[in-house]
């Protein structure tokens, strides 16, 4: 229904889409090359998203982003149930917080890149907590959490701060041996390295 309760999605949908055409206009690589002179202080990686939603057809891309963007109840609630483990029917009702936000909700329904960073951010503390809980401790959910972190991270660069506070929460739990530490330290940098250039 065009819900903009929020105040301000619609307004930063409309630079987001005049940023699309600045971005495109010469060719993606020139666009992201002079990124800076477009006056748009979200990610580049969200226009391209964006871009990609919304080419074809505009209403169906916001119903795709307003699907994607539902996916955080269904993350936050299997984060829950695997920190908890009982009362699932409460839990559930506490993952449905989200949909109570008029800011989430405008944002979900004026794509933003807020509401993705938010999910990437609930993947990386699923996968942290996978990680922690698992006996033989899979380097999967250690590469998984680094992945989401680094993600949110594009999107939203506040959301660094994330794997600093993993990294002392992995040392802390003694979940992290020297093989372990090198892994996560490369997987950082490495993907760190677009995100300060950027």
């Amino acid at each position: 229904f065009g819900e903009d309760i929020a105040g301000g999605a619609i307004y930063d949908y409309n630079i987001h889409k005049a940023t699309i055409d600045k971005v495109f206009k010469d060719g993606l690589l020139y666009g992201l090359l002079n990124y800076d002179n477009f006056s748009n202080s979200h990610s580049p990686l969200f226009i391209i998203i964006l871009n990609t939603l919304i080419s074809n057809n505009e209403l169906f891309g916001r119903l795709i982003f307003l699907f994607i963007s539902s996916l955080i109840v269904i993350i936050f609630y299997k984060t829950l149930i695997l920190k908890y483990k009982n009362n699932f029917l409460h839990l559930f009702i506490l993952s449905n917080f989200f949909l109570l936000s008029p800011y989430f909700r405008s944002y979900s329904i004026w794509p933003g890149d807020e509401t993705i960073a938010l999910i990437f951010i609930c993947l990386s503390i699923y996968f942290g907590l996978r990680f922690l809980q698992s006996n033989r401790n899979y380097l999967i959910f250690l590469f998984a959490n680094v992945l989401s972190i680094a993600i949110a991270s594009y999107l939203r660069p506040i959301y660094c701060i994330f794997s600093i506070y993993f990294f002392f929460i992995f040392f802390i739990n003694n979940s992290f041996n020297l093989r372990f530490f090198i892994y996560y330290l490369i997987s950082n940098i490495f993907l760190a390295f677009p995100a300060f250039y950027y």
